[in-house]
């Protein structure tokens, strides 16, 4: 810089300014990829430690490191400025995209399951439905019944059990 400005090439030392002042960066981008792929390898093999003898674990195991070290490279060149709009808007297109993709596999996947799901959730609604008004069919047969504000019980004489209870003795 300073043979530059000596020799009177300005616009050389201004380059070579830029220059040194983006070595930071490129370290930074350099450490960042660096830790990424260490971070992607450990998740990786913690994934397919977890997945033990599945199926499909390796290939868990692969998506998982690479998607470690995708998003280390994006943040990377973020790090490097280089065209940070597009890096920014094709990351959030890319995680999109992923994420609608595994959400319809595993809907269309589970269809079936989920069908079962509803299915069982609706029958016990309908069966709790039906215990209650049996329930209360058979309350209205009890010759006694005792109604409190939280429940109601039948009975088979006159009991006092509190201010709020009505109480009708058997016939």
């Amino acid at each position: 810089m300073v043979a530059a400005n000596a020799l009177g090439l300005q616009s050389l030392a201004n380059v070579f300014s830029e220059l040194v002042s983006y070595i930071p960066s490129v370290i930074a981008a350099i450490v960042i990829l660096i830790v990424g792929i260490v971070l992607g390898a450990f998740v990786g093999g913690l994934i397919m430690a977890s997945a033990g003898g599945l199926h499909g674990g390796p290939t868990l195991a692969r998506v998982g490191k690479g998607g470690v070290v995708l998003l280390a490279t994006f943040m990377a060149l973020q790090e490097l400025g280089v065209a940070t709009e597009i890096v920014t808007t094709a990351f959030a297109i890319l995680f999109g995209a992923v994420a609608l993709a595994l959400s319809l596999a595993f809907g269309l996947g589970n269809r079936e399951l989920a069908g079962e799901v509803t299915r069982n959730w609706y029958r016990r609604y309908r069966e709790e439905r039906d215990n209650i008004e049996r329930d209360n069919r058979e309350l209205d047969r009890v010759e006694g019944i005792t109604t409190t504000e939280e429940y109601v019980r039948p009975t088979y004489g006159i009991r006092n059990t509190g201010p709020h209870d009505v109480v009708r003795p058997p016939e």
